[in-house]
């Protein structure tokens, strides 16, 4: 998989994660034991997550690395049922924007 599309992924993940979670960008950043800033980073795909970043994150909301690094839907499917709502919801306009964007990449080609 290339790295911007698990770049996407991430951001994705990370954030639904977050917000099902009921956690801001700087409470996560303290649970996990990174700045906010790397937080914000990932979410905004401003930097490339770091392998002990990416275990501290994957153990704190008790999943593997690698689930948070797979296609959106699979994640949220993975989900219970009143944190995939809230994940859908928080989500659903930056996951418009990212089909929007994959869909009119496609047609490009």
């Amino acid at each position: 998989m290339e790295k911007s599309r698990s770049m996407e992924y991430l951001s994705l993940n990370l954030k639904a994660y977050r917000l099902a979670a009921k956690l801001t960008q700087e409470e996560l950043a303290e649970k996990v034991g990174v700045s906010a800033q790397a937080i914000i980073n990932l979410e905004n795909q401003l930097n490339w997550i770091k392998s002990d970043t990416l275990d501290k994150i994957a153990d704190f909301f008790n999943v593997e690395p690698a689930c948070l690094l797979k296609a959106p839907s699979s994640v949220v499917g993975e989900l219970d049922e009143k944190t995939k709502l809230d994940a859908l919801n928080s989500l659903s306009v930056d996951y418009l924007y990212y089909l929007e964007k994959r869909l009119s990449h496609s047609f490009k080609k």
